[in-house]
């Protein structure tokens, strides 16, 4: 095993961090760009009268 510089030879373990801040980070993010979604296509249907303009007419 690979010993670190200076070290005196012991080996030094890590804390890992736990994974739940991270899943709520993510599940935030993700509520926020569907939110976001959900915002342009409401705004489109409500000026250009379709969910998406361009791709689907009515």
């Amino acid at each position: 095993m690979a010993h670190m510089p200076g070290g005196t030879g012991t080996q030094k373990t890590r804390i890992q961090p736990g994974h739940d801040i991270y899943t709520a980070l993510v599940g935030i993010g993700l509520a926020i760009v569907l939110g976001s979604i959900a915002f342009v296509v409401y705004r489109c249907v409500e000026l250009l009268g379709s969910p998406l303009p361009g791709f689907i007419s009515n």
